[in-house]
């Protein structure tokens, strides 16, 4: 492994695994080998390859980019900064491609992978300020499921109660649920006259549901 200077841009660089990708690098002047670390002092952000995907880099700012042209099927000369999209839980995910296979990613998951290691066993990913737009290292860390809600509590973003889109009563609902329960009133009764359940009425009375509700 070799470290080249190219102007303020100090790179580490080892030969690519992707024919492709080495064929097109060798015939340029200012990149024969691939990056595997770029840190633009400029700017601060340093940049990482995805070891399985050649042709992609990850930058410690929560930005993806792609030396391949939006064919996929040849590799250019300059880096181009993926836009991504969102998941169904409204995180920024990207797909790398690679001889036929695609990986689905989270952005936030590959920045820790790359900068911090690997997903320790159980832990998920937490976004230090609340935002799931603001994927750079600084922000993000290894967690347990536990610290994630706490955190998202803390930044009011935990979809609890009534915030819960699949929420099917509301907070009055629940109390008085609870009240009529304590009183006597059957189940069966309290189900047919709010429209849930047998079941949903139980959880809520046990207090296995709706425990932010005293």
């Amino acid at each position: 492994m070799n470290a080249c200077i190219l102007g303020v841009n100090v790179v580490k660089c080892e030969q690519p695994e992707d024919w492709r990708l080495q064929a097109a690098l060798t015939t340029s002047n200012s990149a024969r080998s691939s990056n595997v670390a770029e840190v633009n002092s400029s700017s601060q952000v340093e940049y990482r390859l995805v070891p399985e995907f050649p042709g992609y880099r990850v930058g410690s700012d929560g930005t993806i980019w792609s030396r391949f042209g939006l064919s996929g099927h040849r590799a250019g000369f300059a880096w181009r900064k993926l836009l991504g999209g969102k998941d169904k839980d409204g995180y920024r995910k990207v797909i790398l491609c690679r001889s036929g296979v695609r990986r689905h990613a989270r952005v936030a998951a590959l920045v820790l992978e790359l900068f911090v290691g690997a997903r320790p066993c159980g832990s998920v990913v937490c976004h230090c300020d609340g935002s799931r737009d603001n994927d750079a290292v600084a922000n993000l860390r290894w967690d347990s499921q536990r610290a994630n809600i706490a955190d998202k509590r803390r930044h009011g973003t935990w979809q609890e109660g009534e915030r819960n889109g699949n929420a099917k009563v509301t907070e009055c609902i629940v109390r008085e649920i609870r009240r009529r329960r304590c009183n006597g009133e059957r189940v069966v009764e309290l189900s047919a006259e709010f429209g849930v359940s047998k079941s949903v009425v139980s959880s809520i009375c046990k207090r296995r549901t709706w425990k932010c509700v005293a």
